[in-house]
């Protein structure tokens, strides 16, 4: 059997298991009448395009109510949003949005499916967000500076404290500065003290790079620092 065979008969035997490719999409519908049926307070939304008079999947959002309920009622007003690509006959983008719980554990709240990382497609995900979640009081979203997520958090949450994800901060400083030790101390402090001798220490050893970021000398608790242009949460 040739390797080209073998590939043609695996994809066979799974559409034979799981049906056609398309079906799979049509059933999203079915799928989220059940959830709504099941767990009515559910922030189901399947976007779909029409071209041609054919009805085509656009983008999907799906944050199920126990979620919901959980992260109003049980967990830091902080949220982390990113996307990760998707490997496939439908090649594109998983969203999601995930808390912190009392236990210092992840707690996805929301998740979805666009084709690219638009400022379109983040300004309808961040809109499907809203609806689940409203706009809790302090609230903090942490991102990776996509231009796309960026523009979605100012138009759609304005009054969110946006922070810059840590540890891609940290990434894109390593490619310009060596020895970037001290971001870890500060941004774990739990005293006062401790943060501001390691600012210090940052200042001395990167006077070029604290001369585009000049550290703001103040405390916010622990695990939080405040940098002009930045913000880091661990």
């Amino acid at each position: 059997m040739t390797l080209y065979g073998g590939v043609k008969q695996e994809l066979l035997m799974r559409f034979m298991a799981n049906g056609h490719w398309s079906d799979s999409f049509e059933l999203l519908f079915r799928w989220k009448a059940e959830v709504m049926k099941r767990s009515p307070g559910s922030v189901i939304e399947i976007d779909v395009l029409e071209v041609d008079g054919e009805i085509y999947f656009h983008r999907f959002f799906c944050a199920l109510k126990p979620r919901i309920y959980g992260f109003l009622e049980g967990c830091r007003p902080h949220l982390s949003v990113d996307a990760t690509h998707l490997n496939g006959r439908w090649s594109s983008h998983l969203a999601a949005a995930v808390a912190v719980d009392g236990h210092n554990w992840m707690y996805p709240v929301a998740y979805g499916f666009m084709a690219s990382e638009t400022t379109d497609n983040w300004t309808w995900f961040m809109e499907q967000l809203k609806k689940a979640i409203g706009d809790p009081p302090l609230l903090a979203i942490c991102f990776d500076t996509c231009k796309g997520l960026e523009n979605a958090l100012k138009n759609v949450f304005p009054n969110a404290e946006q922070r810059e994800c840590f540890y891609h901060m940290v990434k894109n400083f390593q490619k310009r500065y060596r020895g970037f030790g001290q971001i870890y101390p500060i941004a774990r402090a739990y005293r006062e003290e401790i943060f501001i001798e390691n600012i210090a220490k940052m200042q001395v050893n990167h006077h070029n790079l604290c001369n585009g970021y000049k550290p703001i000398i103040s405390y916010y608790g622990i695990g939080v620092v405040s940098i002009q242009r930045l913000s880091v949460t661990t």
